[in-house]
């Protein structure tokens, strides 16, 4: 007979115990990336911001999968749709790691020459903003995620609107991804 309590405590106390020690990671590698030389340790950091913040962000969508993802709320309301919230949930961090690393590696190419966005980065800007406003109504709720969607919208719809709500006309390959995604000062990983 299945027991979905039994799978649901289990998963809980594993999701909890892996979203403790991933945030646990987080706080040391701040701490590391911060800590200036004491006595004989001498300083690790500053670690690039690149991939400081591309890591950061993967590791903390990996704790609100674990400690708050969709498996949960399948086992908590619907437990025969389990496998499928579960890979929904394992959708969300593969997604989470391809966008960041994406980021990094283009952050870096910035850097280093002359770069042109093409439309694939404006399509990993999508996916990256998509990921975080469906992320953000699991546990925000829905009215922060409906802001997030509305002012994404905004941003590609805003052209067309009348008097003061008019903005300039945006290229969603050059600006686009460039505002919003591979920004490391105003961008979604940025200060």
């Amino acid at each position: 007979v299945f027991d979905a309590t039994e799978i649901d405590h289990r998963f809980a106390r594993w999701g909890a115990f892996v979203a403790l020690l991933v945030g646990f990671g987080m706080a040391i590698a701040a701490l590391i990336n911060s800590m200036p030389g004491v006595w004989y340790l001498p300083r690790i950091g500053p670690f690039p911001a690149e991939y400081l913040r591309a890591s950061i962000l993967v590791a903390s969508v990996s704790v609100v999968l674990m400690s708050l993802g969709f498996y949960r709320l399948a086992l908590q309301r619907r437990p025969g749709l389990f496998a499928l919230a579960l890979a929904v949930d394992f959708f969300l961090l593969v997604t989470a790691v391809v966008v960041c690393w994406v980021f990094a590696v283009v952050n870096l190419e910035i850097q280093e020459s002359l770069f042109f966005f093409e439309p694939v980065h404006a399509w990993v800007t999508l996916a990256g903003a998509i990921l975080l406003i469906v992320l953000c109504w699991r546990v925000w709720g829905l009215p922060l995620a409906l802001f997030g969607a509305l002012m994404l919208l905004y941003y590609f719809f805003g052209q067309y609107l009348p008097w003061i709500f008019k903005i300039i006309p945006m290229s969603f390959v050059d600006n686009f991804s460039e505002d919003l995604w591979f920004n490391l000062n105003k961008g979604v990983l940025g200060q």
